[in-house]
């Protein structure tokens, strides 16, 4: 077969590799990428052929680094990427590929089982066709975020978002994965967990960010907004696709009422792009339902592990979504937020510098934007939007309930996100010092505790926990470090340093129960969805 290539990374896998090269063409190139082996794979290894390259990087990779350094070493050739420990018992493999290679830039063994972001399924890197003009265009398999298991799944997601498609398997002809009984990742991904890789880094699967956001009579901003995340046309020009592409976006089309938001909607929903697309029925008075219960519609769908709030008429920045998670990742018991880039016009006009998060003030007033990044744990804690702010100012109500669940603010210090300010911004209307007071009169009414009540308020790096064991008498409970406190079924809840949270979190009562979780608001789901883009054929 002409202008391919096979790359296989491999790692410690000696005893494997002649029973899988042995089933490879003669005329079919290999590059080997040996990950750091144990035991350095040598060439005196290998078939006598002189287009079977041998390679051992300067530093270890992993899969997804290995895969990188092989296919930069067949520049001018499409890629096939094999498991070190695949067989094969014939050539129908090759015909599967010489047959759908010109339509589909990603060919490949499709993962086993149905993930709920990914109604087609997702190749992963067992047998992995990879057409040259799609790496071109979409870049390497992100060996930052995805070392080991996902990247496949990530790369897949950035091609269908540069307009090329993927063909998942369910059966590859004549391909076999040995794999021992009971065991469901391939050698090199069990060796490295068994050696005690981190599984939290080296098992995961895009999205780890759900992009949310909500539009009412707002389809008109929607293609900018969709495609500031995965490249496009902008009023502000062609935008770069996000450098973190692990990412899905879910709208939700709150009872548009003019003439094209709702078809503009749907037309942007595509399983393969992981865009998805909700609808929710209007109250019963005929009127939207608003932003917060929208944005908890949003979340109880969601499959990422955090998640990013967006207005449907605003954009981001191409690093923003990779600046806010890393910044997320690295403060887990905080949320994240960022500048602001003002854009009228179709310019951006200026920079709006937020100031540094303090707690004690946000009550009083808010200096957080409404796009933050957090916690799936972070929003349950906080009980999620309170919708009663359906007429606004949402976001200061959220942040504030955070704030009561020790989740904090964290800027990253850029002003990445990209607010439009055309006229038809709620906030443009209802900032006069009277309706800032209502605001702060119905935030009261709903955590009475941020203003000075019954409820200890935590502050940074401190969490809330709930006493759920089966004392009603307060009594002590101490740490390892001789800190002391107290709670009951009486006193319920209590404020303690976020160093001490898991050691407080793993605590049980006679044996048979935990006596603390995180403290969390119930959220309400007063919303009846009537239409779901990844539920529909």
């Amino acid at each position: 077969m002409n202008d391919l290539t096979v790359v296989i990374p491999f790692y410690n896998g000696h005893e494997y590799l002649s029973s899988l090269l042995s089933g490879i063409p003669d005329d079919l190139p290999v590059v080997i990428v040996d990950d750091h082996s144990e035991s350095p794979l040598r060439r005196g290894d290998l078939p006598d052929r002189d287009n079977i390259w041998l390679d051992r990087p300067k530093t270890k990779g992993y899969f997804t680094g290995a895969v990188n350094h092989g296919a930069a070493m067949c520049p001018d050739s499409d890629v096939l990427v094999l498991n070190q420990d695949v067989e094969f018992d014939g050539t129908g493999w090759l015909d599967v590929i010489d047959e759908n290679r010109m339509r589909y830039a990603l060919i490949g063994e499709r993962i086993a089982g149905e993930h709920p972001a990914h109604k087609h399924g997702y190749v992963h890197g067992t047998f992995m066709f990879m057409r040259r003009d799609a790496l071109a265009q979409a870049g390497d398999m992100d060996a930052e975020l995805f070392p080991l298991w996902g990247s496949t799944c990530d790369w897949q997601l950035r091609i269908a978002r540069q307009g090329y498609e993927a063909l998942p398997l369910p059966n590859v002809p004549d391909f076999r994965h040995q794999r021992k009984r009971g065991q469901r990742y391939g050698t090199a991904i069990q060796q490295v967990l068994d050696e005690g890789g981190d599984r939290g880094l080296f098992i995961r699967t895009p999205p780890l960010v759900s992009v949310m956001m909500a539009s009412h009579n707002y389809g008109r901003f929607l293609p900018d907004a969709v495609n500031s995340l995965i490249g496009g046309e902008t009023c502000l020009g062609y935008m770069e696709p996000q450098t973190l592409q692990a990412f899905e976006i879910i709208i939700v089309e709150d009872a548009s009422t003019d003439d094209e938001s709702r078809n503009i909607a749907l037309s942007l929903a595509n399983k393969w792009q992981g865009i998805r697309v909700i609808e929710v029925a209007p109250r019963p008075d005929g009127s939207a339902n608003g932003l917060p219960a929208c944005l908890n519609v949003a979340a109880a769908h969601a499959n990422g592990r955090y998640m990013a709030v967006m207005g449907a008429d605003d954009m981001m920045e191409a690093d923003r979504l990779r600046r806010m998670y890393v910044t997320a990742v690295a403060n887990p018991s905080n949320y994240v937020y960022d500048d602001v880039q003002i854009v009228v016009d179709g310019e951006r006009s200026h920079e709006w510098d937020l100031g540094e998060y303090n707690w004690s003030t946000l009550p009083e007033k808010n200096h957080v934007h409404a796009g933050i990044m957090f916690s799936r744990a972070a929003y349950e804690a906080a009980g999620g939007y309170p919708s009663q702010m359906a007429h606004g100012r949402e976001d200061w109500a959220f942040n504030v309930g955070l704030g009561l669940a020790g989740y904090h603010g964290v800027k990253t210090g850029n002003a990445d996100y990209l607010y439009r300010r055309d006229g038809h911004n709620r906030s443009m209307r209802n900032t006069t010092p009277d309706q800032i007071a209502l605001f702060r009169q119905d935030i009261m009414s709903i955590y009475p505790d941020a203003y000075g009540r019954s409820m200890p308020t935590a502050v940074n790096g401190q969490a809330v926990l709930q006493y759920v064991g089966r004392n009603h008498g307060t009594m002590p409970w101490y740490t390892a470090s001789g800190k002391r406190y107290d709670a009951g079924l009486d006193s319920p809840l209590i404020v303690v340093d976020g160093n001490e949270v898991p050691e407080l979190l793993s605590l049980q009562e006679r044996g048979d129960g935990s006596v603390f979780r995180r403290y969390s608001r119930p959220v309400t789901h007063d919303v009846q969805v009537v239409a779901d883009s990844y539920k529909e054929n």
